[in-house]
C-alpha cells in the first residue's frame, strides 16, 4: 500500500462505521477494497481499514453503516494520535482524504429493520440515551453500533466477546424465560412439549434478529437438539449436540467455519463442555429435617452456610470455566491478531454476574418498548427495565474503563508460530478428551497405593509382633 500514499486515486470502500463526536466532528470508518488512479488503472484489490473524515458534505445525511462509496482522493499514512477523553484509542493506520462521488446504499434486511424498529422505541419510550441504546442493542443482538471508543476499551480489557451475539445470550434468554414465563405457562396447564417448541421458534428467530452469524447459528443449533431431547424424553449430552451443530453448519454455511470468529466459538463451547465435565459433582448440604440429630447452629445457620457454599461453588466454577475457554482460544488469537489480554481473566469474572443480569434486562425493556406503542400502559414497566438496565450498564461500563485503564492491559506479542498453535490445540484436545480416563487411572492408581500402603503396614506390625515374641521366648 506504500506505493499508493499521496497519489490522486479512486477507491472503492465500504463505510463500516460512522461516529459524531461531542463537538459535531463526523469520524468514519472505511474498508477499502479496491484502487485505481484516475483513468482507472491499474486497479488494485486490497483489505485496508482506513478513517475518513469527511468534514462539511452534502452527502453525509445520507450515509450509512453497510454503504458502498466511491471516494476520490488520496490515502495517506496516520501521523497523529488523538487519544480519547477517557479511554485510549486504537487508531487506524490509515487515513483517507477526499471527497465522495458516487453511494451504493446497503441492502436493507429485514433483520436490520426490526432492530432499527426496537432502538427507536427505546429512544421514545425510555428516559435511556442513544449511547445506552447503542450499547443494550450491542450486548443483546451483538453488531457494531457501539462507538469506537468503547469498542477499543472492551478490546484492552478482553470483553470484546460480549459485545457479539453469542451461545451465552441463548443462555441467559432462555433462564430468564423459564423463570417468568413457564410459571405461567404451568399454570395455565399448556402442554409442556409446546413449551419446547416455542423455546426453539423464539430462538431461531432471535438468530434470526441477529443476524445469522454463525456463533448464534450454532447456539441455536445446539439449543433446539437439546429441546428435541426432551420432546422425546431422552437426556441429551453437550458433546452431541455439539458435534450436531458442527455437522449442521458445515452443511448450511461450509465457508463460515472457515472464519475466525466461527473457529473461537467452536472452541470456546467445546471448552466449556470438557470444563464442565471435569469439576466434581456437587453435593447437597445436610439439612436438619434429613438427620435424626439437629445441627447446633439450627435452620439459620443451615441457610446461611448453605448460600455462602452455593456463592463459593458458583465463583470457582465462573473461574474454572473463564480459565478453560481463555486457554483454549489464546493460541488462535495469539495466531490471528498477534495479542493478549492479561486481565481478561479478571475482568470476565467480574463481568458475568452484570451480564446474567443486563442481557435479559435490556431484551424485556426493547420487548416492553416495543409493546408500549400500541398500548401505552406498559411504558412505567418499560421504564422501570431501562432504569435497572441503565444502572447495570454503567457499572459494567466503569469496570470495563477501570481495567483498560491498567498498564499493558493489550499486549503485543507478535503472530504465534503455526506448529506451536497446532501442538498447543493438539495438547488441548488430548487432554480435554482422555481427562476422564486419566482421572480414572490416577483414581486406580491412589487406591493401589493405599492399599499396598495399609498392607505394608500390617507387615510391618505383624513382623514387629513376631520379632517380640522370639525375644521373650529366648529370655525366658
Amino acid at each position: 500500500m506504500s506505493s499508493w500514499l499521496g497519489r490522486p486515486a479512486v477507491a472503492t470502500a465500504i463505510l463500516t462505521d460512522l461516529h459524531t463526536t461531542a463537538n459535531g466532528k463526523v469520524t468514519c470508518r472505511l474498508l477499502l477494497v479496491q484502487l485505481c488512479d484516475r483513468t482507472g488503472v491499474p486497479r488494485q484489490a486490497c483489505r485496508v481499514t482506513a478513517v475518513w473524515f469527511p468534514g462539511s458534505d452534502r452527502q453525509l445525511s445520507a450515509l450509512q453503516a453497510g454503504d458502498t462509496l466511491t471516494l476520490a482522493g488520496s490515502l495517506l499514512a496516520e501521523t497523529s494520535q488523538r487519544p480519547s477523553a477517557s479511554l485510549a484509542s486504537m487508531d487506524q493506520r490509515w487515513q483517507w482524504q477526499g471527497q465522495v462521488v458516487t453511494v451504493a446504499p446497503r441492502a436493507v434486511e429485514w433483520s436490520s429493520l426490526v432492530r432499527d424498529r426496537l432502538r427507536a422505541a427505546l429512544n421514545r419510550q425510555t428516559s435511556l440515551t442513544p449511547g445506552d441504546v447503542r450499547l443494550l442493542d450491542s450486548l443483546v443482538f451483538g453488531g457494531e453500533s457501539l462507538d469506537p471508543a468503547w469498542k477499543s476499551a472492551f478490546l484492552a480489557a478482553g470483553l470484546l466477546h460480549v459485545l457479539a451475539a453469542s451461545g451465552a445470550n441463548v443462555l441467559l434468554l432462555e433462564r430468564a424465560l423459564t423463570w417468568t414465563v413457564f410459571p405461567l405457562w404451568w399454570r395455565l396447564r399448556v402442554p409442556g412439549h409446546l413449551w419446547w417448541v416455542v423455546l426453539a421458534a423464539g430462538v431461531w428467530g432471535y438468530a434470526a434478529v441477529c443476524g445469522d452469524g454463525v456463533s448464534v447459528v450454532r447456539a441455536a443449533a445446539m439449543a433446539s437438539y437439546r429441546y428435541a431431547g426432551r420432546v422425546a424424553g431422552r437426556s441429551v449430552q453437550p458433546a452431541t449436540a455439539w458435534c450436531v451443530a458442527l455437522c449442521a453448519t458445515a452443511v448450511w454455511q461450509p465457508a463460515e467455519l472457515l472464519q475466525v470468529s466461527a473457529v473461537l466459538s467452536f472452541l470456546a463451547t467445546a471448552a466449556i463442555d470438557r470444563a464442565l465435565s471435569a469439576l466434581p459433582a456437587h453435593r447437597t448440604p445436610w439439612h436438619p429435617r434429613h438427620g435424626q440429630t439437629r445441627s447446633p447452629q439450627g435452620r439459620v445457620g443451615w441457610l446461611v452456610s448453605r448460600r455462602l457454599r452455593v456463592v463459593g461453588q458458583h465463583v470457582v466454577q465462573a473461574a474454572w470455566l473463564s480459565l478453560a475457554v481463555e486457554a483454549s482460544v489464546l493460541p488462535v488469537l495469539l495466531q490471528v491478531f498477534g495479542q493478549w489480554t492479561p486481565y481478561a481473566l479478571l475482568a470476565n469474572l467480574v463481568a458475568e454476574p452484570i451480564l446474567a443480569l443486563l442481557v435479559p434486562l435490556a431484551a424485556a425493556c426493547a420487548a416492553l418498548a416495543y409493546a408500549a406503542e400500541p398500548w401505552p400502559w406498559l411504558q412505567p414497566l418499560a421504564g422501570a427495565c431501562a432504569t435497572a438496565a441503565s444502572a447495570c450498564s454503567h457499572l459494567l461500563l466503569a469496570w470495563v474503563d477501570t481495567v483498560a485503564r491498567w498498564p499493558s492491559a493489550v499486549m503485543q506479542t507478535g503472530p504465534l508460530p503455526a506448529p506451536l498453535c497446532a501442538v498447543w490445540l493438539g495438547g488441548m484436545a488430548i487432554c480435554w478428551l482422555g481427562w476422564r480416563r486419566l482421572k480414572q487411572g490416577l483414581a486406580r492408581g491412589c487406591g493401589i497405593m493405599r492399599r499396598g500402603w495399609r498392607a505394608g503396614c500390617k507387615l510391618v506390625k505383624k513382623c514387629q509382633n513376631t520379632m517380640g515374641c522370639r525375644l521373650g521366648n529366648r529370655r525366658r
